[in-house]
């Protein structure tokens, strides 16, 4: 089968639908990009600029549909609970070399 004439009866054909939703979905998408671009060590600026840019899609037509002040307010939360965590991996010469890794709040304690 030739690339640019696909089979429509191939059940590996990806084919995307858009999916109704409401605001509490688009909420839910915003906080669950702040989250994760903040778990990558992303700071606030930083998220907010990817809603604000076109490119990404999802997070841009949420920023418009919610308003900037609504996002800024999620992203600032997920900064700030993931921004005092610190992920440390140690490995000591006895360890394995897939050693655990060890989650430290901001003070430094071990958990």
């Amino acid at each position: 089968m030739p690339y640019d004439d696909p089979d429509r009866l191939d059940p590996m054909m990806l084919v995307g639908v858009a999916l109704p939703a409401g605001r509490a979905s688009q909420v839910e998408m915003v906080r669950v990009f702040a989250e994760e671009y903040a778990r990558m060590g992303f700071d606030e600026e930083r998220i907010l600029g990817l809603f604000q840019r076109p490119f990404y899609a999802g997070a841009h037509n949420a920023l418009r549909e919610l308003g900037e002040e609504a996002v800024r307010g999620i992203v600032r939360q997920a900064a700030g609970v993931w921004q005092r965590v610190r992920i440390v991996d140690r490995v000591s010469a006895a360890a394995p070399a897939a050693g655990p890794c060890i989650l430290q709040r901001e003070g430094g304690d071990d958990e």
